[in-house]
């Protein structure tokens, strides 16, 4: 045969890794399967055992085409080059189908968690990007933002935007905020079911959702959140009520309200700062000593209207 020069050695050697790498490949991806049985998910492709395959290959067929064409020095030059560039081919081709399998994998789904909620939160903690954020939100940034409104420093406005911005998304996290008005909180109430209890643990929660989440709790909850709603809802409603038969109604619970529980005596406690509440519960106000304390602090407080005049002066109907 005609030595090889020029142009048909360069093409001679692109020729011979490509045909090495179609030799190795296959071979690779068996070898590193039978590895897969016995070490964790891989995440980058094992380019020593690539190595280890192609280059055996690609030398024997460079021995066997000087043999039989005669390749002169240019053959030998190009070919390093003409190799690279098909391992490295080979190696991305098979670095992307090991990405995508990797992520696929628990460890992988966890790890892609991680990264895309690190972006979110850097991405929503930047300075004003709470109130320059629209539409739409992914799930990681959803979780993010849920952990930042919860943040009582928040100004009411700012939360009322995002409740209207992105409905039904955030809403269970801004009743946690207690900074959250009353109206958005009534809006929320009306429109999405959540946890009783952080509504109940809300200040600015209206007097008519904490009455109603007293009398019938709608959502399922753990048994101490049950309790905590029940105890903080009636500490609200007897500081606060101005219902007359309802405070006298409370001030005689038993049960989990019992004066000898820690929500019951709370409740008669703050019972005391409400001027609506009925001269005879004052009356009863002995026991225990930490409610006759309170009562005794305090003094009966004035009436400053007639509603409130009415509730001091109230006895129970015949």
């Amino acid at each position: 045969m005609k030595n090889l020069t020029g142009t048909r050695q360069i093409l001679a050697a692109v020729f011979l890794a490509t045909t090495a790498g179609i030799f190795s490949y296959p071979a690779w991806i068996f070898s590193e399967a039978l590895l897969d049985f016995l070490d964790p998910p891989r995440r980058i492709a094992n380019l020593g055992l690539l190595l280890l395959l192609f280059v055996p290959v690609l030398l024997l067929g460079a021995a066997i085409l000087h043999k039989l064409a005669n390749a002169g020095r240019d053959f030998f030059a190009t070919l390093p080059i003409a190799s690279m560039v098909v391992m490295l081919g080979m190696l991305i081709l098979h670095q992307s189908a090991i990405t995508a399998r990797w992520h696929h994998t628990p460890e992988g789904k966890r790890e892609e968690e991680v990264r895309r909620g690190a972006a979110a939160h850097e991405q929503l903690t930047q300075p004003g990007a709470l109130a320059k954020l629209q539409p739409p939100l992914d799930q990681y940034q959803v979780a993010v933002l849920a952990s930042l409104i919860i943040d009582p420093r928040l100004d009411p406005a700012l939360l009322h935007r995002i409740l209207v911005t992105f409905p039904k998304q955030v809403d269970c996290a801004i009743v946690k905020n207690s900074s959250a008005s009353p109206e958005d909180l009534t809006t929320i109430w009306n429109e999405h079911i959540c946890l009783d209890y952080d509504f109940a643990a809300n200040r600015h929660t209206p007097l008519a959702i904490v009455q109603s989440i007293f009398e019938s709790p709608r959502t399922d909850a753990p048994g101490w959140q049950l309790l905590s709603a029940r105890g903080m809802t009636a500490a609200r409603l007897a500081k606060e009520s101005c219902d007359p038969n309802f405070l006298y109604f409370l001030f005689n619970a038993k049960g989990d309200l019992a004066t000898d529980t820690k929500a019951g005596l709370l409740m008669r406690i703050e019972m005391t700062q409400n001027p609506c509440t009925p001269k005879l519960v004052w009356a009863q106000m002995q026991s225990p000593p930490e409610l006759k304390q309170a009562s005794q602090q305090r003094g009966q407080l004035p009436a400053y209207d007639r509603q409130t005049w009415e509730a001091q002066n109230w006895h129970p109907s015949r």
